[in-house]
C-alpha cells in the first residue's frame, strides 16, 4: 500500500456518501504530497468541499493571535513581561500579577471563559460576543492558582490578549493580523471572524455526527476572536507552517520567543509555547521537534502540525468531529517519515489495553464521568451492547483483549483492574464510575436545599430534595440527581456537567458549593436566603 493509500484510509469517515468531512494537505520540503477534500461543506444544499472552502479552526487561532502580540513585542509596543494591567487594567480584579507571557502560555491560572460562559447560564449555541466574555472575565476575583506554578489551557488568555493588540496597535485584531500576517503571505482566505452574523462566502457549516449515518447541524454563533474565529482553508495555513523554519513576517528571534517552553516555579511539566504545542516526535536518533495546535469547536475540527527539522508540514480542516485530528495528524508524518508502528490505523491507548477479555453485555448499566461529571449509559438490545452518550448511540463491537470499538464513533472502550475506561487516544481519557446515588443524612436533607449563588458569575443554582433523593436545578439546564464522586466529591449531569465540593461551618451546616471543572477551580457558589417566587419556579 503507498502512502497516498494509507493516509486517505484515515480518512474513511469522510467517504460516506452525503455526509460531512474536510481537507487534507500535506506538504514535504515545500511541494505538496497530498491534497484532497473528502465530504460536503453544507449538507442542506449538496455543495461539495473543495479547496476553496473556509473553515473555522476554533483553537489553531491561538498561534496568529500570539504572533500578532510577539510582533508588536518585536517592534517595542508593548512587552510581553509586563503586568497585564499595564493594558487593560480595568479588566483584573485578581490580586496576582500576570504578565502577557504567563498568558500567551496558558501558564496564568485565569479561569477559562467557555467553562465560566456555561456557569454563567450560557449555552455554546448561543450569540457569544468579545464584550460578554472580557465583562465576565473582569469579573473573576481569583486564579485557579499562583501565575507560573501550572500549565491549564484557558481561552481567556487570549481574548484578553486580542484585547491588548486593539488597544496598543489601536486597531482590531483582524486588521492587525491581515496587515501583518495574512496579506504579506498570500493567505488570501483567511480572517478572524468578527461578527456571528458576517456573510462567508464558500464557508463550511458545522456538523455533529450521530454515529448512525445521519448528522445534526451545529450552528457557532461567537463574535469574539483571540482564542478562536480564524477561518481558513488547508492551503492558506500550509504557507503559515513554512514560518517555523523560515520566518518572514518577524525576527528568527521572536520565532524562537515563540516557540520556547516555560520553566515552572513548581515541578509541574508543560509543553506549551506561546499559542502552538512543541513536543517531540520519534524516538532516538529520530526524535525531532514539532509544532503543532488543534482545534474544536462544537462540529468543526483542525489540526496544524509542522516537524521543521523534516520540512513536513500537515494541515487537516474538518467540519465534523468524527475522526481525532491531533492524533491523525501524528498518524500521517508517521507515515511519511517511515516510522509508522506495525499496529495499523486503528491503535490502543497502552494505558489501558491489556489482552484479558471481558463481556460488555455483562456490565450495562448507567456510568458517570469522573472528569467531567457528565454521564453515559451502556445498555443491551437483541443481544447486541451499545454505547449512548445523550441521543447518540453506538454498537460496542469486539476488538481485541479488553478493548471494544463503539462503532461510527471516535471512541474505544477498555475494562482492566483499575476500573472502566472511554479513550478517544492518548489525549481524552474519560474514567467511568458506575452512579451511586449518595446516603445524605437527615441533617443534610434539611440543611443543603437552597439556592447557592456565585457573584462571579452572576448566576445560581438550586438545590431540592424530592422525597429523600437531593436534585440540583438550574434555570436553563434543568434538573438531576446528585451522585457521589467520592472523596467529598458531588457531580450532576445537568446540561453541561456540574462538580461539586460542599463547604460547612464550623457548626457544621452548608455555607457553599465549590465547583470545578477541568479549566475551573473551586469557584465558590455562596449559600443565599434568596427564595423563587411560587410563579417563577422552574419546572
Amino acid at each position: 500500500m503507498t502512502n497516498t493509500d494509507r493516509i486517505n484510509e484515515l480518512f474513511e469517515p469522510w467517504q460516506r456518501g452525503l455526509c460531512p468531512g474536510g481537507q487534507v494537505y500535506v506538504a514535504h520540503k515545500g511541494e505538496p504530497v497530498f491534497n484532497r477534500c473528502y465530504g460536503y461543506a453544507d449538507l442542506e444544499h449538496n455543495a461539495k468541499i473543495n479547496e476553496n472552502t473556509v473553515f473555522h479552526v476554533a483553537s489553531v487561532s491561538k498561534q496568529f493571535t500570539s504572533m500578532c502580540a510577539l510582533i508588536l513585542h518585536e517592534n517595542g509596543k508593548l512587552s510581553i513581561d509586563n503586568d497585564i494591567r499595564t493594558y487593560i487594567p480595568d479588566l483584573v480584579n485578581f490580586d496576582e500579577p500576570v504578565t502577557v507571557r504567563d498568558m500567551l502560555n496558558n501558564i496564568s491560572g485565569i479561569r477559562d471563559q467557555w467553562e465560566l460562559q456555561i456557569l454563567s447560564g450560557v449555552r455554546m449555541s448561543d450569540t457569544i460576543t468579545q464584550s460578554d466574555l472580557l465583562t465576565l472575565v473582569a469579573r473573576q476575583r481569583s486564579l485557579n492558582f499562583p501565575p507560573r506554578s501550572k500549565y491549564l489551557y484557558s481561552n481567556s488568555n487570549f481574548s484578553l490578549v486580542s484585547e491588548i493588540i486593539k488597544r496598543v496597535s489601536g486597531v482590531p485584531l483582524n486588521s492587525f493580523a491581515m496587515k501583518n500576517i495574512f496579506k504579506p503571505m498570500g493567505m488570501s482566505s483567511t480572517f478572524f471572524r468578527e461578527r456571528y452574523d458576517q456573510i462567508i462566502p464558500n464557508r463550511a457549516m458545522s456538523y455533529i455526527d450521530c454515529w448512525n449515518e445521519t448528522y445534526l447541524w451545529k450552528p457557532l454563533n461567537f463574535s469574539n476572536e483571540g482564542a478562536t474565529s480564524l477561518h481558513t482553508t488547508a492551503a492558506d495555513l500550509i504557507k503559515w507552517l513554512k514560518t517555523f523554519r523560515e520566518p518572514t513576517v518577524c525576527s528568527t528571534g521572536t520565532l524562537e520567543t515563540m516557540l520556547t517552553i516555560p520553566k515552572l516555579t513548581t515541578d509541574g511539566i508543560t509543553t506549551y509555547g506561546c499559542g502552538v504545542a512543541v513536543r517531540s516526535h520519534g524516538t532516538g536518533d529520530n526524535a525531532r521537534r514539532t509544532v503543532s495546535h488543534d482545534g474544536a469547536d462544537e462540529g468543526y475540527r483542525s489540526a496544524a502540525l509542522t516537524i521543521p527539522e523534516a520540512e513536513l508540514d500537515i494541515v487537516i480542516c474538518a467540519n465534523v468531529e468524527n475522526i481525532v485530528l491531533g492524533k491523525t495528524a501524528i498518524k500521517i508524518a508517521d507515515i511519511m517519515l517511515g516510522i509508522e508502528d506495525d499496529t495499523g490505523i486503528s491503535t490502543f491507548n497502552e494505558k489501558y489495553y491489556t489482552p484479558e477479555t471481558w463481556d460488555a453485555g455483562s456490565h450495562c448499566g448507567s456510568y458517570l464521568m469522573k472528569e467531567g461529571g457528565g454521564a453515559i449509559d451502556l445498555v443491551k438490545e437483541n443481544d447486541n451492547s451499545y454505547l449512548v452518550i445523550e441521543d447518540k448511540k453506538a454498537l460496542l463491537k469486539y476488538n481485541s483483549g479488553n478493548c471494544y470499538d463503539a462503532v461510527n464513533s471516535i471512541f474505544k472502550l477498555y475494562k482492566n483492574e483499575a476500573g472502566m475506561f472511554l479513550s478517544a487516544g492518548k489525549d481524552m481519557d474519560i474514567t467511568l464510575l458506575s452512579k451511586t446515588t449518595p446516603q445524605f443524612s437527615d441533617l443534610e436533607l434539611a440543611d443543603m436545599p437552597g439556592i447557592y449563588y456565585c457573584a462571579e458569575t452572576e448566576s445560581h443554582f438550586e438545590i431540592i430534595n424530592e422525597t429523600g433523593t437531593l436534585k440540583m436545578r438550574h434555570k436553563r439546564f434543568g434538573t438531576e440527581p446528585i451522585y457521589s464522586l467520592g472523596e467529598d466529591m458531588y457531580a450532576c449531569p445537568l446540561e453541561f456537567s456540574v462538580k461539586f465540593k460542599i463547604v460547612k461551618n464550623s457548626a457544621g451546616k452548608v455555607t457553599e458549593l465549590e465547583l470545578t471543572s477541568g479549566r475551573i477551580t473551586a469557584i465558590s457558589f455562596r449559600k443565599t436566603t434568596f427564595q423563587y417566587l411560587e410563579s417563577t419556579t422552574p419546572p
